[in-house]
């Protein structure tokens, strides 16, 4: 939920092809697209979360399974396109993300470690967003 009480984000995958953040208003019960990472030129899919970070919509993407590509996406919610993006290397399917208390930009997030060919242990890592 953001700062005005009434707009939310939720990540939806659609297919590999073509992933949207939804933009929600509580006060008029609608939903509707809001970000294409495959309209922007990101290659990375798979939204997991959202969640509001200095104004706009941080918004934490898995990648394709079992590949070290997951990516951290700052929208910019005035332009709808995004403001930074980040790398997370070594984190294998990340699926979620929260603030640390006390930080401006560091995070702790689940990677979910999934293999295409096994089961891995998942794991918790700190990642630090500098713009």
């Amino acid at each position: 939920m953001m700062p005005d009480g009434d707009t939310f984000y939720v990540c939806g995958q659609g297919s590999d092809a073509k992933s949207w953040v939804l933009k929600g208003s509580v006060r008029d019960n609608k939903l509707e697209t809001a970000f294409s990472a495959d309209d922007n030129g990101i290659d990375v899919n798979s939204p997991m979360q959202a969640l509001p970070w200095r104004g706009n919509l941080l918004v934490i993407y898995s990648g394709a399974g079992g590949k070290p590509d997951g990516l951290a996406v700052e929208w910019d919610l005035k332009t709808g396109k995004p403001a930074h993006q980040w790398k997370l290397p070594g984190l294998v399917d990340p699926m979620g993300i929260a603030p640390l208390p006390d930080s401006l930009n560091e995070f702790a997030v689940v990677d979910n470690n999934w293999a295409l060919t096994g089961v891995n242990a998942g794991r918790l890592a700190v990642v630090t967003l500098q713009s």
